[in-house]
């Protein structure tokens, strides 16, 4: 008898198992149903597609390795100190992230990519807006740093790019960005 799919959470977390150690070439909508021992229509019920079910886990991920920092960490410690912690927790995971997940994505349609790039571009705000909050908590930074050129946005917007290019270059460690921002916030002569 299959039992009662208990959440759309514990299918994402299965699927999640099945990319990262078999390789997205071996999730399905049926391997999942059995390795849960539930109805295949029960998977589509919450993923109509295993484009969508790709989608969403990507969406996790990102959800994962972000949205928790922003809400727990940011009121409390220095920016420097900030951007080093997430940063070093997406480095600690973007390696299985760009080759399991990003390097196979070729199996969406393209109506579906542009779902999926839609989705990375709404994380990215979020994630921007999670380091201007951050920034904005620290008042250990003089008030005298910024100007009309060298604003808290444009700074963000700066230093969110260069994480972005040292994460894709797969750069294990942050010390001379976190350096460069001490240097910039919070060294005053």
């Amino acid at each position: 008898m299959n039992k009662v799919v208990t959440s759309k959470e514990e299918l994402l977390d299965i699927a999640q198992q099945i990319v990262f150690q078999d390789g997205i070439d071996q999730l399905s909508i049926r391997k999942l149903a059995k390795k849960l021992n539930i109805s295949v229509g029960a998977v589509y019920n919450y993923f109509p597609s295993k484009s969508d079910l790709l989608l969403a886990i990507v969406e996790n991920f990102w959800k994962s390795m972000f949205h928790k920092d922003i809400c727990t960490l940011s009121e409390t410690l220095p920016f420097a100190d900030f951007y080093e912690l997430v940063y070093l927790r997406l480095a600690e995971h973007m390696e299985d992230f760009f080759s399991v997940l990003l390097g196979q994505m070729d199996i969406l349609r393209t109506t579906e990519k542009e779902r999926g790039k839609l989705m990375e571009e709404q994380y990215q705000v979020h994630m921007r807006n999670g380091f201007l909050y951050a920034l904005q908590q620290d008042h250990n930074i003089p008030d005298n740093v910024w100007n009309d050129c060298f604003t808290k946005e444009a700074f963000i917007d700066f230093l969110f790019e260069h994480m972005m290019h040292d994460l894709s270059a797969q750069r294990k460690d942050c010390k001379l960005t976190k350096e460069i921002i001490r240097r910039l916030l919070y060294i005053r002569k």
